[in-house]
C-alpha cells in the first residue's frame, strides 16, 4: 500500500514499513544457511541491526498492528500458491505496538498528513469506531484504550477473516511491577499467578489478548543459549549451524515444555 494514495480515514501502513521474508519452504541450502547468518547476527540494539546484513534488513520499532492489518492477504497468498487450508499463524514480539496511522480529513489538519489513531483520539478529535470492510467487524475505541487492547481488536478481525489459529509469544521481565506495566492484566490475582509460573518455569500463558494462546517467554539469562551466544560470520554450514542450535536447546527442560504447549494448539 502507498501511504499517499491512501483515502481519508483509512488505517494506512507507513511509509517505512515493509514485510521481510528470512525463511520459505522453497528456499536452498545455501539460502537458509545465509538468513540463519542474518538472523543470529543481530545484536539486539534500538536499531535492529545485523553486521553482516543488508540494509534492508534493517529491524525498527514495534509495527505489530501493521503487520497484523495486513497479514490476511499474506495468508490467502501462501494458501493459494502451496495449496493449502489450514494455516497456523505465529507472533513473536517483545513490546506492545506502536500506533498505526491514517489520513485524517478535518477541516484544520493537511490532507497529506499521516496521523496516529491513538493521538488523534486521545485529543478529542472524533475518531470512534474501526470497520473491517471485508467483514464488517467494528470495534469502538474507549477514552482507556491502551495499546494493547487495540492490538487484541486486530487480532479478532484477523481470526474471523482467516480462521487461523494464532499463536502469541512474548519477551517477559520477571518483576511483578514491571509485568504490571508491560502485560497489563486487571485482575491483581490472574497477575500475581502469571509472575509466579513465569519465574518458575521460563514461561507461562498470558491469559486473553485476542490470541487462541498467548505465551510469556521470562528474558534476561533464560533467553542465553547454552554456549553463551552463537557467534557467527555468515560463512557457517548448514551442518555448523544445526549443531549451534542442537547445543542450545540441550538440557532446557522448559524449552521442551513450551514446545509440547504449542504442538498441542497447533496440531
Amino acid at each position: 500500500m502507498i501511504v499517499n494514495d491512501t483515502d481519508a480515514n483509512v488505517l494506512a501502513f507507513s511509509k517505512s514499513f515493509r514485510y521481510v521474508e528470512f525463511f520459505n519452504n522453497k528456499m536452498k541450502k545455501a539460502e537458509f544457511v545465509r538468513m540463519s547468518s542474518y538472523l543470529l547476527n543481530y545484536k539486539g540494539n534500538s536499531w535492529g541491526y545485523s553486521e553482516i546484513a543488508p540494509r534492508t534488513y534493517r529491524l525498527y520499532a514495534t509495527p505489530l498492528d501493521a503487520a497484523i492489518m495486513g497479514a490476511s492477504s499474506l495468508l490467502k497468498k501462501f494458501q493459494k500458491e502451496n495449496r493449502v487450508d489450514i494455516v497456523n499463524t505465529i507472533i513473536l514480539t517483545d513490546g506492545d505496538s506502536h500506533p498505526i496511522k491514517f489520513r485524517w480529513d478535518g477541516d484544520y489538519r493537511s490532507h497529506n498528513d499521516m496521523h496516529s489513531i491513538t493521538e488523534t483520539y486521545w485529543n478529542g478529535d472524533g475518531i470512534n469506531n474501526i470497520v473491517d470492510p471485508e467483514t464488517k467487524m467494528t470495534f469502538r475505541l474507549k477514552k482507556n484504550m491502551r495499546p494493547h487492547d487495540m492490538t487484541e481488536q486486530f487480532l479478532k478481525i484477523y481470526r474471523k477473516k482467516t480462521g487461523s489459529t494464532v499463536i502469541g509469544f512474548r519477551i517477559v521481565p520477571g518483576s511483578v511491577g514491571r509485568l504490571r506495566r508491560e502485560i497489563r492484566v486487571d485482575n491483581e490475582q490472574v497477575l500475581a499467578q502469571f509472575a509466579k509460573d513465569v519465574r518458575k518455569n521460563k514461561y507461562a500463558c498470558i491469559p486473553g489478548k485476542g490470541y487462541d494462546k498467548y505465551f510469556g517467554i521470562l528474558n534476561g539469562d533464560n533467553l542465553k543459549t547454552a554456549n553463551g551466544s552463537f557467534e557467527v560470520t555468515g560463512n557457517e554450514t548448514h551442518a555448523q549451524l544445526r549443531t549451534a542450535f542442537k547445543k542450545a536447546s540441550r538440557g532446557k527442560v522448559s524449552s521442551r515444555a513450551l514446545l509440547n504447549e504449542f504442538v498441542k494448539e497447533v496440531a
